[in-house]
């Protein structure tokens, strides 16, 4: 009784240690969280439904993508909104999301331990809470940000139905289901294969009272798009031709195939860092020589895929949770692989949804390996290596002179370097006696807020900044990427990150 009391106590301080290196790894270096154009976009969408809103129009407030079809539903609002009630803070909304992204580590550990066993939750935890493409998506104000801490929820209540499916528990999880499409799309795979495994596992049962109810409250989210969609035109006529600017050139499965399995592996393994950091890659990669532990824990995931596999066939124990795990470990896969959208390079928050899969079933190998040999204790240098990796990629981003301006198209760029430059130009314009600051991204237009999103919202938002320009003694500030200007009507202030700050002279 007092061995297993100890043990106990060790699961519940291991546990509580793994949280504070979840959130320290979160909570630290604010320069590398982005907040550059699709952040600031969803936010001031966000804030725009908060002001304005109600609930059959919150379809309307959605950004479309550039070929025309829908980038979120109304599921997203309401997930932001609670954040963007509490501050505007780019900074504070994203620790207070990181704060309640500890969900999915809490989740994982409690899940695995409670169907596998206790220390395939504390590995299984370890794992997700280091995994660097989580550090950074988990902290932004962005589409997949929620999306790992609500498949787990949504995996706590699969095994809830599947034990009893005459619950409340149902319910819950249809409409949970529901909500993980409208924020990202890419979670219908994963949906999709919940919902199979559903009806093999409970056949007869799977139809009664709670089912119906889910979908009536599943209703709430799909019925604002439906009024909106009979306003509005979601497919307009040219988007056939813009999608062909979109189109990265894979046109089939097999094709697809080649790409997307090795950014799988790569990403799960902390890698597919080129779409991070753009044209600096080459550059960190000579200080921290990423493809090398890309490849070896590529080939540990493959292991670890392949040991789940075999076990299903020639073991009873666990082959319920081993054939669902591995099912939603491949849901995306299945997204990016077989639908017929726009061909699409394996981005790395495409495979988000795989990881507390993953990490669950890294979990299971390590536990029962470890029975049979502690060399498999060699695993845990993955999470010591993920932690190194994180602390170098952040003082890369902090130190970084940016000599091309923003790093890639896949990125976007770090919120504090532009509130930094903000603030200069704000002291310097107060410095030269100026009644106001007027502050432009284009520098067509000097005497104009030409602003992009993220500009915009911080100078109204962080500066309370109206935007108006009034006729009274103003400074003319250009924040954009360019390292110097040669032209003699500008006075370089200062550099901040990816950002030059200037000022309109002779104007």
């Amino acid at each position: 009784m007092e061995r297993t009391s100890r043990m106990d106590k060790r699961f519940i301080v291991t546990s509580i240690l793994i949280c504070i290196l979840y959130l320290v790894l979160r909570l630290s270096f604010p320069e590398t969280i982005e907040f550059g154009y699709d952040q600031p976009r969803l936010a001031t969408r966000v804030i725009e439904f908060i002001n304005n809103g109600n609930i059959l129009e919150t379809q309307k407030f959605a950004e479309k993508a550039p070929w025309g079809n829908i980038s979120w539903g109304p599921a997203l609002f309401y997930f932001y909104s609670p954040f963007l009630i509490l501050t505007r803070n780019p900074l504070m909304i994203s620790y207070l999301v990181s704060i309640f992204n500890i969900v999915s580590v809490l989740g994982v550990i409690y899940l695995t331990t409670k169907h596998i066993s206790k220390k395939a939750g504390l590995f299984a935890g370890l794992i997700l809470a280091t995994q660097p493409w989580w550090v950074i998506f988990s902290r932004m104000i962005y589409q997949p940000t929620p999306v790992i801490s609500l498949v787990i929820i949504s995996m706590l209540l699969f095994f809830a139905v599947i034990k009893k499916p005459n619950s409340p528990f149902y319910s819950l999880y249809i409409l949970l289901l529901a909500v993980l499409v409208e924020i990202y799309a890419h979670t219908i795979s994963f949906a999709i294969i919940s919902v199979l495994l559903l009806v093999v596992y409970l056949k007869r049962k799977i139809f009664n009272r709670f089912l119906f109810l889910g979908f009536i409250l599943s209703l709430s989210l799909i019925l604002p798009f439906f009024v909106n969609f009979a306003k509005e035109d979601y497919l307009p006529a040219n988007s056939q031709n813009v999608e062909e600017n979109f189109k990265i050139g894979r046109d089939d499965p097999i094709s697809r195939f080649n790409d997307i399995i090795p950014g799988y592996l790569k990403t799960f393994a902390g890698g597919n860092m080129e779409y991070q950091l753009g044209y600096s890659y080459s550059e960190f990669n000579k200080k921290i020589p990423i493809k090398y532990f890309e490849i070896l824990i590529s080939i540990l995931t493959i292991i670890v895929l392949l040991y789940n596999l075999v076990k299903i066939f020639s073991s009873e124990e666990l082959r319920f949770e081993r054939i669902t795990f591995l099912l939603w470990s491949i849901s995306p896969l299945l997204f990016l692989i077989l639908m017929p959208f726009p061909n699409v390079p394996p981005i790395p928050r495409y495979f988000l949804i795989s990881f507390p899969a993953l990490s669950i079933l890294y979990g299971l190998f390590f536990s029962e390996t470890y029975r049979f040999s502690k060399a498999v204790l060699i695993l845990l240098l993955i999470p010591i290596f993920w932690i190194y990796f994180m602390y170098s990629y952040s003082n890369f981003i902090k130190n970084y002179d940016f000599p091309n301006g923003h790093l890639s198209m896949y990125s976007d760029t770090q919120y504090l370097f532009l509130f930094n430059a903000l603030k200069e130009a704000n002291s310097d314009s107060l410095i030269k006696g100026h009644g106001e600051i007027i502050i432009s991204n284009d520098e067509s237009f000097p005497k104009e807020y030409s602003l992009d999103y993220t500009t915009r919202y911080t100078l109204r938002y962080m500066f309370n900044n109206k935007l108006f320009k009034k006729d009274i003694n103003a400074g003319y500030y250009l924040i954009d990427y360019s390292l110097d200007k040669s032209d003699l009507r500008f006075d370089k202030i200062g550099r901040f990150g990816p950002y030059s700050l200037y000022e309109f002279k002779d104007l």
